[in-house]
C-alpha cells in the first residue's frame, strides 16, 4: 500500500474519528507534529486544490502537481495571513492555499507567474529593496495595530525548506489558533542549525569572514564574532544568547502577541540599520535569533532526528538537525531539492537540446516567452556565477551598518561587493559587475550549439556583439589565462553540476575551466581542472535566459 495512502488513512482517522489525545504526537512543544482534531479537519473531505508547475527534480525537468489538503474551509483575515516575499519566483503554488488570506509583496518578475486573483489575496507592488527580513520587518511596522492572530512569513519559493508546505501549513496554523496550543511560533522549515556565538559557530556569517581572510585579517572568526555579537545585541535590545538555533530559510508562523513583544519603534530602528555587511548580515543574524526577537528565548527543535554533526572547519555550526516524522515532508518526494524551472530555464533548455526531449509540457509552453530558437540549440542569455559565501573582494569603505561606523573596525570588514552577472570592461576582459554599478549592464550572450566532437562532447559557442562595431565576438581564454572576447570561434563544453554548469574550454589541450577567484580580483580566468568550488574560488555558472520582451 503506498505511503501516501497510509498518510491519508492516518489523517482521516485522527482528524475525523474523534480519536483526540490518542492521536497526539510524541514530539516536544518545540516542534509539534500536529494531528489533533481541529476545525479544518472537521470540515470533512472535499476536492483538493491543485496546480501543475514545471520543476527541476532529480536532474530532470518535470511537471509537478502540487495539491492542498482536501478541505472546504476559509480562514478570516483576522485569524491568519500568509506574507510572501516575491522577486521573480513562480508563486502560482499559492493557488492550492486558497483557505489562507494572503499578501504577496511583489518586488518584480513575470506577472503570469502570480497566483490567480481571489477575494482573500492581495498583490502589493514593492520596491526591490532588501531581503526577506526587510519585508518581514516592514510588514509588521505597517500592520502593527491590525495584525491577525497568526502571521506566516514565506519565501517566494518555499519548497527548498519545506517540500510538504501545504499539509504542514494547515497543521501549523490550526495548532497556533487552538486554545490548547503548546507553542506560539513554529518554523515552516525542516532543517535547523545550532549556532555558538563566542566560538564563532555562526554558519554563513562566519564563512563570509573566513573567505575574506586573504586580505590580511589576523583572525577572521574574531571579526565575525565581534560583528555578529554587536548586531545581535542591537536587534535583541540587550543580551545575545551564546547558543541558539536557526531555522533554515527564516520561514515562520507567529502569533500576534509574540510579534508585539517588540515595540513598533524597535522594529523601525532595526529596519534603519540597513542590510549591513555583504548586503545580508542583518538578515543572517535575524535568521538565527527570530524566536528570541519574538520573545521565545529557549526555542529549539528538541524533537528532531539528529544527523551526524558537521565538522567545525566545513560548516561552522555546532550541530545540524532535521525534523522527524512528516513535518515539512512530502512522501511523494525523496530528500532532494525541488527547484522551480523559472529559476533554471537555461538548464531545461540545454537538457532539451542534448536529450532531444524534455518531460515537462509546462516548460515547452513557457520557453516560447524567451529568446530561444524554435528547435533547441540557440538561446540568448546573461552569464552568472554561483557566488558561494560572500560577494566581497577588495577592502573598501562600504557595507557597514550605521551603528558600527564610529567603531574601530578591521579594514577586512569594509568591502567592495560584486553582483553575480558577468560584464566586459573597456578592454574586452570579462569580470563580475560591481554592486554599485547602476549605469552598467551585463553582457547579453548568444549560446549556439556547435558540433559533437570525436570524444563525444557537445560543444557550444558563446558570443556577444561589440557594442561599438556590432562585430560578433566569442568568449575565449586569452593571454595570462584571463577570459576575453575575441573574433575567432572558441568552443566550450558544459559539464552539469546539479542544475549549474562548469564551463570547460575545448580549445585547450589541458582541461581548463572558467573560474572566478576572490583571492585575485573580480575578473574571470581560465584555470586548470580539477579545482574545487569553494568560498574563495567559484567554478559553477548558470545562464539566465533573456525574455523576448527584454533588452539587455
Amino acid at each position: 500500500m503506498p505511503l501516501l495512502f497510509h498518510s491519508f488513512l492516518f489523517f482521516l482517522f485522527c482528524g475525523l474519528s474523534g480519536a483526540g489525545d490518542s492521536c497526539k504526537s510524541s514530539t516536544s512543544p518545540s516542534l509539534l507534529q500536529v494531528t489533533r482534531t481541529n476545525e479544518v479537519e472537521k470540515a470533512g473531505a472535499r476536492t483538493a486544490a491543485s496546480v501543475t508547475m514545471c520543476t527541476v527534480y532529480n536532474h530532470s525537468c518535470v511537471d509537478t502537481t502540487l495539491e492542498g489538503p482536501a478541505i472546504d474551509f476559509q480562514y478570516s483575515p483576522q485569524q491568519v495571513q500568509l506574507i510572501v516575499t516575491r522577486y521573480s519566483e513562480d508563486v502560482r503554488w499559492l493557488d492550492v492555499l486558497r483557505s489562507f488570506p494572503t499578501i504577496v509583496y511583489n518586488k518584480g518578475g513575470d506577472d503570469s507567474l502570480l497566483p490567480a486573483p481571489r477575494d482573500n489575496l492581495q498583490v502589493l507592488e514593492a520596491e526591490n529593496v532588501g531581503r526577506e527580513d526587510e519585508t518581514m520587518l516592514r510588514h509588521v511596522i505597517a500592520q502593527y495595530d491590525n495584525l491577525p492572530e497568526v502571521t506566516v512569513f514565506l519565501q517566494g519559493w518555499p519548497f527548498l525548506h519545506c517540500i510538504g508546505l501545504a499539509e504542514t501549513l494547515h497543521r501549523v496554523v490550526a495548532e497556533l489558533l487552538s486554545e490548547q496550543r503548546r507553542s506560539n511560533l513554529m518554523p515552516i522549515s525542516g532543517t535547523y542549525w545550532q549556532y555558538g556565538v563566542s566560538k564563532g559557530y555562526l554558519g554563513l556569517a562566519a564563512s563570509i569572514f573566513q573567505s575574506h581572510s586573504h586580505t590580511g585579517a589576523s583572525d577572521p572568526l574574531a571579526d565575525a564574532v565581534q560583528m555578529y555579537g554587536d548586531l545581535c545585541r542591537f536587534v535583541l535590545d540587550g543580551h545575545c544568547p551564546d547558543i541558539h538555533w536557526a531555522s533554515e530559510g527564516a520561514q515562520w508562523a507567529v502569533r500576534r502577541e509574540n510579534l508585539l513583544v517588540r515595540s513598533k519603534q524597535h522594529y523601525e530602528k532595526v529596519v534603519a540599520l540597513g542590510e549591513g555587511y555583504e548586503s545580508k548580515f542583518r538578515g543572517l543574524v535575524l535568521e538565527g535569533v527570530w524566536p528570541n526577537f519574538w520573545g521565545v528565548n529557549d526555542w529549539s527543535p528538541s524533537s528532531v532526528t539528529h544527523v551526524q554533526p558537521l565538522s567545525h572547519s566545513k560548516s561552522l555550526v555546532i550541530n545540524h538537525t532535521k525534523a522527524n516524522g512528516t513535518y515539512c515532508d512530502n512522501p511523494d518526494f525523496e530528500d532532494i531539492p525541488l527547484v522551480s524551472c523559472e529559476d533554471t530555464m537555461s538548464y531545461c533548455e540545454l537538457k532539451f537540446h542534448q536529450d532531444g526531449q524534455v518531460e515537462s509540457t509546462k516548460f515547452v509552453e513557457r520557453r516560447s516567452l524567451y529568446q530561444v530558437s524554435e528547435t533547441p540549440g540557440t538561446m540568448q542569455a546573461t552569464l552568472k556565477v554561483n557566488m558561494r559565501g560572500g560577494a566581497t573582494f577588495e577592502p573598501d569603505s562600504n557595507g557597514l551598518p550605521s551603528y558600527l561606523e564610529q567603531k574601530q573596525v578591521p579594514r577586512d570588514m569594509l568591502a567592495q561587493t560584486y553582483k553575480s552577472s558577468v560584464m566586459a570592461d573597456k578592454n574586452g576582459l570579462l569580470m563580475l559587475m560591481p554592486s554599485n554599478s547602476a549605469d552598467l549592464s551585463p553582457v547579453s550572450w548568444e549560446v549556439t550549439a556547435g558540433p559533437i566532437t570525436g570524444d563525444e562532447n557537445q560543444t557550444y559557442l558563446i558570443s556577444a556583439l561589440d557594442p561599438v562595431t556590432s562585430q560578433k565576438l566569442f568568449l575565449a581564454c586569452g593571454a595570462y589565462d584571463v577570459a576575453v572576447l575575441v573574433p575567432e570561434e572558441a568552443p566550450w563544453c558544459f559539464d552539469f553540476r546539479g542544475h549549474e554548469l562548469s564551463l570547460r574550454s575545448h580549445s585547450r589541450k589541458n582541461k581548463t575551466v572558467l573560474a572566478v577567484s576572490r583571492q585575485h580580483d573580480s575578473y574571470l580566468r581560465c584555470v586548470q581542472a580539477p579545482i574545487a568550488d569553494t568560498d574563495n574560488t567559484w567554478t559553477l555558472f548558470y545562464f539566465d535566459l533573456v525574455a523576448r520582451s527584454d533588452e539587455v
